[in-house]
């Protein structure tokens, strides 16, 4: 009586950890039907645990989606452990987000896997920043192969990161001829000019302006 207590009192409290979980949780037997889930499961696909429990990814996502859940489920239940992949799922507004699944085996006695535990970790919001990030970046490299003037990016060494085409046109000189290579060399110098425009502001921040006589592009 007193291990069955005990058994009830650790079946209450795991309840009620995954039912704080903030993330959405799912369990899944061998045959991949659905046996749990939590309250953020529930609100993040739009449909009640009674509806969910002792379904298929088939029933439950659309093809493409279940198709993808199956697949990761059979890989995870031939090679039980850990699974990590990204992914997306149909969420309740009927828009789909991009997620993160993160999946182990539950093991049986014997220590052999009898169904799954999994959590999604939603990762829209930052794939979303970094197609902006790379519209962003896309547009940036427009709009400097568009300036008719020779223009590039240093670093601090005084190193070529990125040059325009016009720069390279007026050099004469191919991509892997100019980046990496310090600006005086592209010009015939062993040492950084002086007065030094480059140096100048990275020192002190500011637009600083120089005038040099370059004999092989007058």
């Amino acid at each position: 009586k007193a291990r069955e207590r005990h058994h009830a009192e650790q079946h209450r409290f795991l309840e009620r950890l995954i039912e704080t979980i903030p993330g959405p949780v799912f369990f899944k037997d061998k045959n991949g039907r659905y046996t749990g889930c939590n309250a953020a499961f529930e609100s993040y696909i739009g449909l009640s645990k009674e509806k969910i429990i002792g379904t298929t990814v088939h029933d439950l996502w659309p093809a493409p989606l279940a198709v993808i859940y199956d697949a990761k489920d059979k890989e995870l239940f031939e090679n039980p452990g850990i699974q990590q992949y990204e992914s997306q799922v149909a969420h309740a507004d009927g828009s789909l987000h991009d997620v993160v699944f993160y999946k182990a085996t539950i093991p049986d006695e014997k220590g052999e896997p009898d169904g799954i535990v999994g959590v999604i970790l939603d990762i829209t919001t930052r794939k979303q920043a970094e197609r902006d990030l790379y519209d962003t970046h896309r547009l940036i490299e427009s709009m400097i192969d568009g300036i008719p003037d020779m223009v590039g990016v240093q670093v601090p060494d005084l190193s070529i990161i990125r040059f325009n085409r016009a720069g390279y046109e007026m050099l004469g000189m191919r991509e892997d001829e100019v980046i990496g290579r310090k600006c005086y060399e592209l010009i015939g110098r062993s040492g950084p000019c002086e007065p030094c425009a480059s140096r100048a502001a990275l020192g002190s921040k500011k637009i600083e302006t120089a005038e040099r006589y370059v004999p092989e592009l007058s």
